[in-house]
């Protein structure tokens, strides 16, 4: 349904976790953790140069309280 360069909106949080790798090493993960998505532009828009749009009419502001370790 998305192809690179269309822009989503997407609410979730972020999910960090470590796990041993077969030889032996520590690998870490990030993963994104998808609530909800919605398209804010259209296939046809991606060809062109997309309107910007605010972001101020999507979803809820949520304060950031939490830190990211990056």
């Amino acid at each position: 349904y998305v192809h690179k360069g269309q822009r989503l909106l997407v609410e979730g949080r972020l999910q960090i976790r470590s796990y041993d790798a077969k030889d032996g090493s520590k690998r870490w993960v990030t993963e994104v953790i998808v609530n909800h998505a919605e398209f804010i532009e259209r296939k046809e828009q991606t060809s062109q140069q997309p309107a910007p749009q605010s972001m101020e009419s999507f979803g809820q502001q949520v304060p950031f309280d939490e830190e990211i370790p990056f």
